[in-house]
């Protein structure tokens, strides 16, 4: 399950990966933080009131119609989630290795690039409606242009 992340973590991100991991719908998850639905474009260090807590542990709420490969075995929330200080490695360079999958037009084509691309504007601005609107607007650019 989910353990230890960054305090730069979004709340869609512990969404998407815990749907990955537990093969339920994100859009059928709620994260609760102190027993209330804590927002998609939230990072976990803006949540937490004390910076320097070692851990915090927030909630999973299934909505209904939520499927699961094995329901009974659905966790009702997840481990404490650990809140390390932010390292970066030396010279700044936050990429790593090289990326695997699909790339270019080929990764432009997958919902999976645009709900990340949504996701990421919404953390970013901090505005779900706004970023919203933006990824449309960069994906019908990029769809009006495509060769």
């Amino acid at each position: 399950m989910l353990q230890s992340q960054a305090p730069t973590t979004s709340i869609y991100d512990l969404k998407d990966a815990y749907a990955k991991d537990a093969s339920v719908d994100i859009n059928k998850i709620k994260v609760l933080w102190k027993k209330k639905p804590a927002v998609d474009s939230k990072t976990v260090a803006e949540l937490i009131e004390d910076p320097s807590a070692k851990d915090a542990e927030f909630s999973i709420m299934l909505l209904p119609g939520a499927a699961t490969s094995s329901p009974a075995q659905t966790p009702v929330s997840t481990p404490p989630v650990e809140v390390p200080p932010p390292v970066l490695p030396a010279g700044g360079n936050v990429g790593g290795s090289a990326a695997q999958g699909p790339s270019g037009t080929e990764m432009l084509r997958t919902e999976e690039f645009w709900g990340d691309l949504k996701g990421f504007l919404t953390q970013r601005l901090r505005d779900e409606a706004e970023g919203e609107r933006l990824a449309g607007v960069f994906r019908g650019a990029w769809e009006g242009n495509k060769q």
